[in-house]
């Protein structure tokens, strides 16, 4: 599953078995799961013009040899090389030659909210509200209800608003029938 977050390096977001994954600036990549692993990797091109890993950084409850073997190293070497191959390239066709071999070039921060999570957050219009804000509300809820027991406290909290707002928002979400109506005791 691909979507978009608006925010300017993490253009995309792809769900792919457990981990879900954003590219990021500087060449970096970053994957994360349920069970709180992250791992952020940085692409360069090779001599024959591959993109591959030269950097990685990993946070995990449990830093083991089994947390190794899962990371998705392969996969995300190949979204680097299909998926997100021309963003990749044009970032690093623009970076000053001396940025590419700089160790000071940092991964995306790891942060209470997951890459996944992230996809959260929106942009709050001020005033009255278009239907576009409504639309985005009700796709953004129905992937967080699919995953969540609590998916208006994550949107509440990765959005820094009160859990009413969000009620607010589905509701009306709901009242424009971007999302069905609700069910006593069923999520999303």
């Amino acid at each position: 599953m691909t979507k978009t977050d608006g925010s300017p390096w993490a253009q995309q977001w792809i769900e792919e078995g457990p981990w879900a994954y954003t590219f990021h600036g500087g060449g970096w990549m970053l994957a994360d799961n349920e069970r709180g692993e992250r791992a952020s990797v940085r692409f360069q091109p090779s001599e024959q013009g591959r993109l591959v890993p030269v950097e990685l950084r990993v946070d995990s409850p449990a830093l083991d040899s089994n947390t190794l073997r899962r990371l998705p190293l392969s996969i995300m070497e190949t979204l680097a090389n299909t998926v997100w191959r021309g963003e990749l390239r044009d970032m690093l066709a623009t970076a000053p030659a001396g940025d590419l071999h700089d160790r000071t070039i940092m991964p995306p921060q790891f942060t209470g909210i997951s890459a996944r999570r992230g996809v959260a957050r929106l942009k709050v219009p001020d005033g009255a509200k278009p239907d576009s804000f409504y639309q985005q509300v009700a796709e953004i809820y129905g992937h967080l209800a699919r995953g969540s027991n609590r998916p208006a406290v994550e949107l509440a909290e990765a959005n820094g608003v009160p859990l009413t707002t969000v009620h607010r928002w589905v509701k009306e979400a709901r009242r424009r029938r971007f999302l069905a109506p609700g069910q006593k005791g069923r999520r999303g």
